[in-house]
């Protein structure tokens, strides 16, 4: 069996866009979460792990300011302790605590990121989602 590292770069491609996919699904619903926690004034809230694992149900607690500083990068993913190097796509460890991990995804992941970050800012109101006005930046 050829080692994830020495495949072909297809078939690394085509599991790091499967990754990204995954982490952008699982944080357009972290920002479902995060419209309810600012509703209900959730000091502290649970997350779901934007790890690239589609079968992930753990859950990661945090504030809404914690999270929101997570979000002002759009390759970066909260990722419950130990869920940042899953595969081979490239991340870098941003933050490490107790409770959670902030990981960068850079490369084609990193770039996906920020892709589908941009798509979801352009297609949600973002005066719904932060209240204050203050849009995210996305890098582009």
């Amino acid at each position: 069996m050829v080692s994830p590292r020495h495949d072909r770069p297809e078939t690394r491609r085509h599991r790091e866009t499967q990754a990204a996919k995954t982490q952008a699904l699982f944080r357009e619903v972290n920002e479902r979460v995060r419209e309810v926690n600012v509703s209900f004034l959730t000091p502290v809230g649970e997350w779901f792990c934007e790890c690239e694992h589609d079968s992930c149900v753990d859950r990661i607690e945090m504030s809404v300011n914690e999270y929101d500083s997570v979000r002002l990068h759009g390759a970066r993913f909260l990722v419950s302790p130990g869920h940042a190097h899953a595969s081979d796509a490239d991340r870098v460890i941003i933050e490490r605590n107790a409770r959670y991990w902030v990981i960068e995804n850079t490369g084609l992941a990193g770039e996906l990121a920020e892709r589908y970050w941009d798509i979801f800012i352009k297609r949600d109101r973002v005066e719904d989602i932060y209240p204050t006005g203050n849009a995210l930046s996305v890098a582009g």
